[in-house]
C-alpha cells in the first residue's frame, strides 16, 4: 500500500474539530463516573506547547491508571451515542490492544502496509501500569510486551516481503522465516495474544513500585515515569478546552522528549497514514 493522499487542510480542521469534541465527552464522562485519566504522549505535549493540538498533529492520547482503564471498559454501555469504545473484548475484529473511544457518527480509516483499520475518529486511552524500579528487569518487562506486539502486528497487519537488500543473509532470512512465522501466528487467535500482553503489562501492581508507564509503546523504558508525576493532576488549556495533566507533566515530557519546548524540524514532524471517509 502505498501512501495516500495527505489530508487536506480543510479535512485537517474537521478532524482536529472531532478530536476536540471527542476529548470533551470523555472528559465529561469520566467526571461524571469519578475516573482519573492524563492527556499524554503528543497530546500533552500540544497542550503545554501549544495551549492545544500540534499543529500537523492528528489523533489524541491519553492515558488511565489500570483500575480506571478496567471500569471504563465496565462502563462501556453507558457512553451517551454516537459514542463507543473500541477494545479487542468488546469486538472480535478490533485489531488494537489498546482502548480507543469513537464518534461512530464519523469514519476514518488507518493504513498499515497492506492491512488496513476503518473507525470512527478515535482518542486513543493506554492504560498506565507498574513496572520494576530496576531498569534491567524494567527492560525486560517493556521486552517481553514489545515482543508480543511484534506478533499482534505481524497477525493483523499483513506480511510485507523485505525490500532492502543490502544484507544479502539478513534479506534471505527475512525471506524465508518472515513469511513462515507469519503463517504460524495467522493461527494464533488475536485476543490470545492481547491478553496475553495485557497479563504481563499489569504484573507489577502500582501500589508496590515507584515507577509507571505505557508498555504498549514501541519506545521501550523511555516510556516509564516516576509515579510521583501522577499522584496529582491539573486542567490545562487545550484549544478552548480544559482537560487533565499530570501534575508533573515537566518530568514527563523532558523523560520524552527533551527539550520539548522548542518544536522539532518539519522532516521530523510526523503523522498517521489515515483517510477521512465522512
Amino acid at each position: 500500500m502505498s501512501m495516500i493522499k495527505p489530508i487536506s487542510n480543510n479535512d485537517n480542521k474537521t478532524l482536529k474539530n472531532v478530536i476536540r469534541n471527542n476529548l470533551q465527552v470523555f472528559h465529561n464522562f469520566c467526571e461524571k463516573h469519578n475516573l482519573t485519566y492524563y492527556l499524554s504522549d503528543g497530546t500533552l505535549l500540544g497542550a503545554i506547547r501549544h495551549q492545544g493540538m500540534i499543529p500537523w498533529d492528528d489523533d489524541a492520547d491519553v492515558c488511565m491508571p489500570r483500575k480506571d482503564y478496567n471500569r471504563l471498559l465496565e462502563l462501556s454501555g453507558e457512553l451517551p451515542k454516537p459514542y463507543k469504545l473500541g477494545h479487542f473484548s468488546l469486538d472480535p475484529h478490533y485489531i488494537y490492544p489498546f482502548i480507543k473511544f469513537m464518534d461512530s457518527n464519523t469514519e476514518i480509516i488507518e493504513y498499515f502496509g497492506e492491512a488496513s483499520y476503518k473507525a470512527g475518529v478515535w482518542v486513543d486511552i493506554f492504560p498506565l501500569d507498574g513496572t520494576y524500579k530496576s531498569i534491567r528487569v524494567r527492560k525486560l518487562h517493556y521486552a517481553l510486551v514489545r515482543n508480543l506486539r511484534f506478533l499482534f502486528e505481524l497477525r493483523v497487519r499483513s506480511y510485507r516481503a523485505p525490500e532492502d537488500k543490502t544484507s544479502t543473509i539478513k534479506y534471505w532470512l527475512k525471506k524465508i522465516i518472515k513469511p513462515l512465522l507469519y503463517s504460524i501466528i495467522k493461527a494464533i487467535p488475536k485476543s490470545l495474544i492481547f491478553n496475553q500482553m495485557d497479563f504481563i503489562a499489569k504484573h507489577v501492581c502500582t501500589d508496590k513500585t515507584s515507577v509507571v508507564g505505557n508498555l504498549y509503546t514501541s519506545i521501550g523504558i523511555k516510556a516509564s515515569h516516576k509515579k510521583e508525576w501522577f499522584e496529582e493532576k491539573l486542567l490545562v488549556d487545550f484549544d478552548g478546552y480544559k482537560f487533565f495533566s499530570p501534575k508533573g507533566y515537566d518530568g514527563y515530557l523532558t523523560n520524552l522528549y527533551g527539550d520539548y519546548m522548542t518544536p522539532p524540524p518539519p522532516k521530523e514532524r510526523q503523522t498517521h497514514n489515515i483517510q477521512i471517509l465522512k
